[in-house]
């Protein structure tokens, strides 16, 4: 067994809360496209939500995120603690026209991967490979970020944040 895994009987694994979290870094890629994909989340943000797990269950998550850089890159870091684990994250993401593609890292458990995928007005749409796969929809309004996401082959089967302007 990896260093990183847990048993089921004790909650999510790591790998779980891992995956959980590369799944949050991808909250910085959505904005207007006009103005340039990235140009509406640099600064602080912060929020909460759920992640949940086979079988229906839920633990809760506390997030933060700083982002920074220029309307067509992103670099972020993003710590988020559960009642079980923290996460620390950090991305590159680069934008062109409605096109959005990067890379991450997550540096507690040393794993890293591959974000592509598109922006159109103020909805984000994002397939994630690497520590996991799965699909992320971000949707941005004012000051805050509603985050849904589904993925593929893991024991974690949604995410579900509100994130806002610090």
């Amino acid at each position: 067994m990896l260093p990183f895994m847990n048993s089921a009987r004790h909650g999510p694994s790591a790998l779980q809360r891992f995956a959980l979290g590369t799944a949050l870094l991808c909250l910085a890629a959505t904005a207007s496209v006009a103005a340039g994909p990235f140009s509406a989340f640099h600064g602080t943000w912060s929020g909460r939500g759920n992640a949940i797990f086979n079988g229906g269950v839920r633990e809760k998550l506390m997030c933060k995120g700083y982002y920074s850089g220029k309307d067509t890159s992103l670099s972020l870091a993003l710590r988020c603690a559960s009642p079980s684990n923290k996460i620390d994250l950090r991305a590159k993401l680069n934008g062109a026209g409605s096109t959005v593609s990067g890379s991450w890292e997550e540096r507690t458990f040393n794993a890293s991967g591959a974000v592509t995928g598109s922006v159109a007005d103020t909805r984000l749409n994002l397939k994630l490979d690497g520590g996991i796969s799965g699909k992320l929809t971000v949707s941005l309004g004012d000051n805050s970020q509603l985050v849904s996401l589904n993925t593929d082959g893991s024991s974690l089967t949604g995410v579900h944040l509100k994130l806002t302007r610090r």
